[in-house]
């Protein structure tokens, strides 16, 4: 009994098998025409909103960023607008210049990034590029690079400047300015002939101090009143071991020199030259009897030769 029962539910079984078979294969032809006969929906690729203008130092690595969708068999295309030629076409560099390089990345299933890197990006590489698609239809994306030299527009240093000669009494004032990239210098320190300056109180010698922070600069002024030979020299202004500054001051002293001013074609002159000049033109007053006496004795020899 239990045999018969078995036989019976693997005909069964067998008979659904053999059924759902020729069902199968007598509708599967339908479906593959059905299928065919349907138009395929095209998707065109999209971009992806990022940076229209970026702006990068001379020297670093710049990135002009372009991310789709649905690129599918599509190739991504890299062109300066005033170039004819490509400078990459998908993961290929056309271009002979190996500072060119295409970033490629999948961020998702219908999205990838397709950017463009410029090693040691430089004021040439400036200037609209295309990021386009290889289609018939017309996808372009344009991107601006702005390159600047930053270095170069604020260069780290120091400047001194002012009064490089003086007449005894007058004001000395020196400007010193102390620049830096990406910080405010701290201090400047002014110095004269190695020794430190610092204001006095007798209020002859002043230093100022007042920062910039839009260009990083920190300015000072040094300012001696009532100036005396003793304040010639040189004079240092510096704002760290690297960023120094001298120039040399000179003190005339014009209540005791016979110097003419505007006699020195070559300039105004320094001490030395006022020392030289003095020694070599020393006036010495001139007797009148003596010159009365040689004119006297210049007649009676006339007189007694003609006689």
């Amino acid at each position: 009994m239990t045999t018969t029962m078995t036989v019976n539910l693997m005909n069964t079984i067998h008979g659904l098998y053999m059924t759902i078979l020729i069902l199968v294969s007598m509708g599967w032809p339908h479906l593959t025409t059905a299928r065919a006969a349907r138009p395929q929906t095209y998707t065109l690729p999209t971009f992806v909103e990022t940076e229209r203008n970026v702006t990068f130092d001379v020297g670093d690595n710049a990135r002009l960023p372009c991310s789709l969708q649905n690129l599918g068999p599509k190739v991504v295309i890299w062109k300066k607008v005033d170039q004819v030629h490509p400078i990459s076409i998908g993961d290929y560099i056309y271009v002979p210049d190996s500072d060119y390089y295409v970033e490629h990345r999948e961020t998702s299933i219908p999205s990838s990034e397709w950017n463009l890197r410029i090693k040691d990006v430089k004021i040439h590489h400036a200037g609209v590029y295309e990021c386009q698609i290889s289609a018939k239809e017309e996808i372009v994306r344009n991107i601006t690079l702005n390159v600047v030299d930053s270095y170069k527009s604020n260069k780290p240093g120091i400047e001194l400047g002012g009064t490089l000669f003086v007449e005894k009494g007058s004001e000395i004032k020196l400007k010193c300015s102390a620049s830096a990239i990406d910080y405010l210098p701290l201090d400047v320190d002014w110095f004269k002939d190695g020794l430190k300056l610092r204001p006095n109180t007798e209020s002859r010698v002043s230093i100022s101090k007042y920062p910039s922070s839009d260009t990083n600069t920190l300015n000072s002024t040094l300012i001696i009143k009532h100036s005396n030979m003793t304040d010639a020299g040189t004079y240092v202004c510096r704002s760290s071991k690297r960023h120094i500054a001298s120039l040399k001051v000179v003190v005339l002293n014009t209540g005791k020199t016979s110097v003419k001013r505007g006699t020195f074609p070559d300039g105004p002159p320094d001490t030395e030259q006022i020392r030289t000049f003095n020694q070599g033109h020393t006036f010495k007053p001139v007797n009148v009897l003596t010159l009365f006496s040689y004119f006297i004795c210049y007649i009676l020899i006339i007189f007694l030769h003609g006689a």
